[in-house]
């Protein structure tokens, strides 16, 4: 089978990445397992990302918060995009094993703090705990799959990933409520503790505790990067809704942010020769790299834009309740599911990568543009035909552009964390 390789301007200038064959990969039996128990964290931040959201009110009726409703899903958003470029660095500076096990210790704390939160500010304050850990662990996935998995074969395994994220799409809101109106919202948390443990027995028995290279962190980038994109969700968050964007809190935000971007970009121009940049300058000058980056910003925007609007048009256009909206979107969510374990597949069938995200951009932006078109009285056959056109989008390219990556950088690159994952990740969200 071919190798997916790299065009002649996408060759890395240092060292080439370490074949397969020179890699020792782990037994069958013993890689199922590993697999078992990162996806399973894996699918835990994805289903945490979205089984709140049909929690929420009941949580404002608690505490009596609706001024912090846009928090709660806003305090773990900020952590996990601040985040995503950190735990890039620090799986190149720790064993893997040991920062995957922290970021999920993490989460695990978020989750128990927002499930036995007395008030508001608590709950924020476990989503904040929560997405700081999640951070880690979407990183941490990749990397192991580049340990565990050769890259003939990592394009179906990543597909499965994605396949997971899409399934947790699925079950959060349908969870979520179930779990509000049968026990309490606070089981919504409460779920991530006994699974997780199952998590911690297998990475703490059968993953190894490697560590392909000491990478130093950038701890002036880091302090740059993190209050800009902090001052850009801030912005992004109150104006328009806490405060007008003519205020100068928003003004003010902004011009940090811009600011501190342009002050983070020249550390990394000055220290573009060394590998204890945040994002080195092996990666600035990848095409692949480049335009995997900004493909993942396309089709996670659109991604997102459609799952959160959506149901708006199906409860205040149609006049369905919120589980009904949920069931609704369905054909979008398990269309984006089953094309994503397709491309992973074929991907590894072909060796191609660029096919499927061609195939991707035409189907998502025709599914989108038809979506556009909904009316009040659009009839069930319009609207699910249509959700699935732009659900085969999204899952032809949501995970083709970590292997891309993984497939023109050298190894060093890939277990410093600064490939795809944080990177990408960053973006898309």
């Amino acid at each position: 089978m071919q190798e997916m390789p790299p065009s002649p301007d996408d060759i890395v200038a240092e060292k080439p990445p370490v074949p397969d064959e020179e890699h020792e990969y782990p037994s069958a039996r013993r890689l199922a397992v590993i697999l078992v128990g990162s996806y399973l964290a894996f699918f835990l931040v994805a289903l945490d990302s979205t089984i709140i959201a049909t929690a929420i009110p009941r949580i404002t009726d608690d505490f009596n918060s609706l001024n912090d409703i846009g928090w709660y899903g806003s305090a773990y958003l900020l952590t996990s995009c601040a985040f995503q470029l950190v735990f890039g660095k620090l799986y190149g500076l720790f064993p893997v094993k040991a920062v995957f096990l922290v970021a999920f210790g993490f989460f695990e704390l978020g989750s128990l703090i927002c499930a036995t939160a007395p008030n508001s500010i608590a709950m924020i304050f476990g989503r904040a705990i929560a997405g700081l850990g999640s951070a880690g662990i979407m990183n941490g996935l990749f990397i192991i799959l580049a340990d565990c998995v050769p890259l003939r074969k990592r394009a179906a395994f990543t597909g499965i990933g994605g396949s997971l994220r899409g399934i947790a799409s699925v079950v959060g809101p349908l969870l979520g409520g179930a779990l509000t109106d049968k026990v309490t919202w606070r089981w919504c948390f409460y779920i991530s503790l006994p699974i997780g443990g199952v998590t911690f027995a297998v990475i703490i028995f059968f993953l190894n505790s490697w560590k392909d290279t000491f990478i130093d962190m950038d701890p002036v980038g880091t302090a740059l990067f993190i209050p800009a994109v902090v001052c850009l969700l801030l912005a992004l968050q109150w104006g328009g809704a806490v405060y007008a964007w003519s205020n100068a809190r928003i003004i003010v935000l902004l011009v940090l942010f811009v600011l501190l971007t342009i002050g983070f970009a020249v550390v990394q121009f000055i220290n573009r020769h060394h590998l204890s940049t945040t994002i080195p300058a092996q990666m600035i000058t990848q095409r692949t790299i480049a335009a995997g980056t900004w493909f993942t910003f396309c089709v996670g925007a659109s991604f997102f834009l459609i799952v959160y609007y959506l149901p708006v048009w199906f409860q205040a256009v149609q006049d369905n309740p919120a589980e009904t909206s949920g069931i609704h979107q369905l054909p979008l969510i398990l269309s984006t599911v089953v094309m994503s374990i397709v491309a992973g597949i074929g991907v590894t069938k072909i060796g191609y990568y660029v096919p499927f995200m061609i195939l991707s951009s035409i189907l998502l932006s025709v599914g989108i543009g038809l979506l556009t078109t909904f009316k009040v009285d659009t009839g069930r056959s319009v609207w699910i035909g249509y959700q699935i056109l732009a659900g085969c989008g999204v899952g032809f390219g949501m995970q083709q552009p970590v292997i891309a990556a993984q497939t023109v950088l050298p190894r060093k690159l890939i277990f410093g964390g600064e490939v795809s994952p944080p990177t990408h990740t960053s973006f898309r969200h």
